[in-house]
């Protein structure tokens, strides 16, 4: 049952994201279902599978535009972060997770939320290497989000720093 469990998983896996390429996006639903009803019996693959359904879901919920249901897992997000430590783990999967709320708690309108995401990941990022792309979104989420917050202020420093930031590392495009 173990070894059926490590290759159903990474095909239900592969199953969502190409229903998501297609927008099949009923099938990918029933794939993160799937997914979610399968009985891993170690920590590694529980936490497997949290994370790629969680990632699935709320890309899911993005990309369809229903962002409150995508927000209404943050109980369960929050709920799994916290039993697999993820952040302590520096588990890749954990970023684009809390990217994946940042834009859903942004495009909602719930800039503090969106916020408190959003520092997660910058947060991360003096803590150990983190993907590039996924710093430099949190930088310019950053810097949508205060000015959706009227932090005046803050957003001009805000700006020349992430400017020259991005400038140096050659990526202002």
């Amino acid at each position: 049952a173990v070894m059926l469990i490590s290759l159903v998983s990474p095909t239900l896996n592969n199953l969502i994201i190409a229903r998501m390429h297609f927008k099949q996006y009923d099938g990918a639903f029933l794939a993160i279902s799937k997914l979610r009803a399968l009985q891993p019996d170690s920590l590694a693959a529980r936490m497997k599978q949290f994370t790629s359904s969680c990632i699935n879901e709320t890309h899911l919920y993005i990309v369809t535009g229903a962002y409150e249901k995508g927000i209404a897992l943050s109980g369960e997000i929050e709920k799994g972060i916290q039993e697999y430590q993820l952040p302590v783990l520096r588990h890749g999967n954990y970023l684009s997770l809390c990217g994946n709320m940042v834009y859903l708690y942004f495009e909602a309108g719930r800039f503090q939320d969106a916020l408190r995401w959003n520092n997660r990941i910058l947060h991360e990022k003096q803590e150990k290497n983190v993907r590039e792309d996924l710093h430099y979104f949190a930088l310019t989420m950053n810097l949508m989000i205060h000015f959706e917050l009227g932090n005046d202020m803050l957003l001009e420093h805000a700006v020349k720093s992430v400017y020259r930031y991005l400038r140096k590392k050659d990526r202002l495009y």
